[in-house]
């Protein structure tokens, strides 16, 4: 028999860990009032204790005691990186960089920088206020509990073994279709390739992905009964089937099925310390720059640095989640009314296939991970507030993080 352990009810903010508190308060503080004074931009000295002040609540649940892994710490921990890259990516720069916004005069800039700033922190508060505030929740009992439960081995081996044949069936395909080695791991533009040219293939790439599931099953057994050999063992399988997966150039894969194992651990055996986390987040950074060039070596918009600071930057400079936000700002509804829930029309055809229907992309064109490239932007999809406000203005982003934040705590 599987089992996993139940998990921990979500937590109020601990007040007892006074230190870590009062410190980290001192230290953000100081950064807000020190860092302006090293940069000779204006618009960028204005915005720097907005964006110190904003990096500290995103924070403040794992300076208050939370579970690393608990919803609002985890999505705080990601949401600090993405922030401390666009910040190391202005200070670099010496000036705000919206590279996605039209030409506009610099304090127009400091003006939009602001507006995303804003956005983002109401965004937060009220993600607080439905996680922390709320007693009750609508949504407790909508989406089953699976800590505690046991699965029975021999259905399971038999789910395992089916995934596995479908696993190695797809993954024949897809290498006959690459046109190179099994064992060339740098070539993510050809793998990219067969992926995205042909939209009938999205059957092939789900089949490979789910080489994963046996992965998260035996990872969920070794930690719940880890030993060196059964650890050695599981750690060589999830870097063959990640290696494999790899191949496909879709990073996002590699890094939330990293992550999903990570909570396997967290959970089932010991708990990571958040040091060692923001090491593995500062590793996974550095590793997506190399890939991404992998991804595009005839253009490779990405050169390799050295330093944390300069690695971040040139995260930022690829993602663009700074300037993405401030494209939607300045263009919604300027120039293009809200969407009214247009962005979520697609989840009404989500269980048909697209290998069946291979034109479903075009008669969805707003979608969240579409807004930006329809404003003019570049292909980074729009975060979840940036999607909110678009469809809704600022009353979406108030109401909609807030529901998201009761739902986490269901």
């Amino acid at each position: 028999m599987v089992s996993v352990s139940p998990t921990s009810s979500p937590s109020k903010p601990d007040w007892r860990n006074a230190s870590v508190v009062l410190g980290s308060l001192l230290l953000f503080l100081g950064l807000a009032l020190l860092l302006p004074m090293t940069v000779e931009d204006e618009g960028l000295a204005d915005i720097l204790p907005w964006f110190v002040f904003l990096i500290y609540l995103e924070l403040a649940p794992l300076f208050f005691g939370g579970d690393l892994f608990e919803p609002p710490v985890i999505k705080g921990v990601l949401a600090a990186l993405a922030s401390v890259a666009s910040l190391s990516s202005f200070l670099l720069a010496g000036e705000i960089r919206l590279d996605s916004v039209r030409s506009i005069d610099p304090q127009q800039t400091t003006v939009l920088s602001y507006k995303v700033l804003w956005l983002s922190l109401s965004a937060l508060a009220a993600y607080y206020a439905g996680y922390y505030v709320s007693a009750r929740t609508p949504f407790r009992g909508l989406v089953r509990r699976y800590a505690g439960i046991s699965w029975h081995a021999p259905k399971l081996r038999a789910i395992v073994v089916l995934v596995m044949i479908v696993f190695g069936l797809t993954y024949a395909f897809f290498q006959s279709k690459i046109g190179v080695s099994l064992f060339t791991f740098t070539r993510l533009d050809a793998g990219k390739a067969v992926g995205t040219n042909d939209p009938a293939l999205t059957w092939m790439v789900r089949g490979i992905q789910l080489g994963f599931f046996p992965v998260f099953l035996l990872w969920a057994h070794v930690a719940a009964n880890p030993t060196r050999r059964k650890v050695i063992g599981a750690t060589a399988v999830a870097v063959v089937v990640g290696l494999l997966n790899l191949r496909l150039g879709m990073r996002a894969t590699i890094y939330f099925a990293g992550l999903t194992v990570l909570v396997l651990v967290h959970f089932l055996w010991r708990r990571i310390p958040a040091w060692a986390f923001a090491g593995l987040l500062l590793a996974a950074v550095t590793a997506s720059n190399v890939m991404y060039n992998w991804r595009n070596p005839t253009n490779p918009a990405l050169q390799e640095v050295e330093g944390t600071s300069a690695n971040l930057a040139m995260h930022e400079e690829e993602r663009q989640r700074f300037a993405s936000s401030a494209l939607i700002m300045q263009a919604v509804p300027e120039q293009r009314d809200y969407l009214l829930g247009e962005s979520w029309m697609a989840l009404v055809v989500l269980p048909i296939p697209r290998w069946l229907w291979t034109t479903k992309h075009e008669h969805f064109r707003w979608r969240d991970n579409l807004i930006v490239y329809n404003l003019g932007g570049g292909q980074s999809p729009a975060g979840f507030p940036d999607t909110l406000y678009a469809n809704f203005s600022w009353i979406g982003v108030a109401l909609g993080m807030f529901l998201w934040g009761l739902f986490h705590r269901r």
